[in-house]
């Protein structure tokens, strides 16, 4: 799974046509820094939103921060979330991430 992506001014202006975005959605995001990241949702598809990147199950929603020390819930398969409790309740709760790139990032030795 590509946890590293990116958003590119040039690109994303040549792709879409939204209103009140703000220069700073652009940039490179990492999933395992649970970024505030620009999505759109079925609710408001014209409007970017901020996001915390990651999912946290309802029952750890009252320290976050603490939950993601310990786990991954990262990477999930749409075939086997029915199967994992963890997943359960988000199944029907899907938004577009804004993103020109994903990729895979390296260790620089």
């Amino acid at each position: 799974m590509c946890y590293a992506f990116g958003l590119k001014k040039k690109e994303f202006e040549k792709k879409f046509k939204l209103q009140d975005f703000d220069d700073d959605i652009f940039g490179e995001y990492f999933g395992f820094d649970h970024p505030f990241t620009p999505i759109l949702t079925n609710e408001r598809p014209a409007i970017i939103e901020l996001a915390q990147w990651g999912l946290v199950p309802p029952n750890k929603a009252a320290d976050p921060k603490a939950f993601w020390k310990n786990a991954n819930t990262l990477n999930a398969r749409i075939e086997k979330a029915k199967e994992t409790s963890s997943y359960m309740d988000f199944i029907g709760n899907r938004c577009l991430i804004l993103a020109t790139e994903f990729y895979e990032k390296k260790k620089r030795i």
